[in-house]
């Protein structure tokens, strides 16, 4: 009797738990292809603890300022201006840390002009400003000689000491910073005035003197010349 109760019963639980696992063991693949599809499709979610987004974050900052301080970091293109020149920074002296140089600033500055005419009959000095105004006027009249003492080389020796005197008279009223000498023609008076100017009387002059010219205008063809005296 209890025999049979228990097959009976064993065979009414059997089918039952064969369907249960047969369709466990169906369902297994099901699942677990539909598992790798939702992970294929949606990407998956990395966790990161509290500590390690905490010391990302502060990162992060960090390295966005890095950035921009290495983009401010270079250089900026630096604009290139032409130095201002003026006759300040040019009259100083290049090896001397920038002192001032008198004597070349002196130099810029337009200069006083002697002009001596060295006639046959007479030797005539004037000193003129810069644009050619006349100053100063001295012959061999005005040292005290007449007619034909006037051509001489004492003349012209004596003239060239009143010039002297006069410039250096009236040096700071006319502002005389340098002399120009144009010597012009070929007469006695040329050479007193080189040996006046050279001389112990002249030395005050000479250290103002920068250019010597020699303005004699040569005659090239020309006219026709004057009939000589026949004696």
């Amino acid at each position: 009797m209890l025999r049979s109760i228990f097959q009976s019963s064993s065979y009414a639980v059997r089918p039952r738990l064969g369907l249960e696992r047969c369709s466990c063991h169906r369902d297994l693949p099901a699942r677990a292809s539909s598992s790798t599809s939702i992970g294929a499709s949606t990407p998956s979610r990395v966790h990161r603890s509290p500590s390690a987004s905490r010391r990302a974050d502060e990162s992060s900052p960090t390295s966005a300022e890095g950035s921009s301080s290495g983009s401010d970091a270079s250089p900026a293109p630096r604009s290139e201006t032409p130095a201002a020149t003026s006759s300040a920074s040019e009259s100083r002296l290049p090896g001397l840390g920038g002192f001032f140089n008198p004597y070349r600033a002196r130099a810029k500055l337009p200069e006083h002009k002697i002009h001596v005419h060295a006639s046959p009959n007479n030797t005539i000095i004037t000193v003129t400003t810069p644009e050619g105004n006349p100053l100063f006027s001295s012959s061999g009249g005005t040292a005290g000689f007449r007619k034909g003492a006037r051509s001489g080389y004492e003349a012209g020796y004596r003239a060239s000491f009143q010039a002297f005197r006069e410039i250096q008279q009236h040096r700071e009223q006319w502002r005389v910073s340098g002399i120009e000498v144009l010597f012009k023609g070929f007469g006695q008076g040329r050479e007193a005035f080189f040996r006046a100017l050279i001389a112990a009387e002249g030395s005050k002059t000479r250290e103002l003197v920068r250019r010597v010219t020699d303005a004699t205008s040569i005659k090239i063809g020309g006219v026709r010349p004057k009939k000589r005296r026949m004696l």
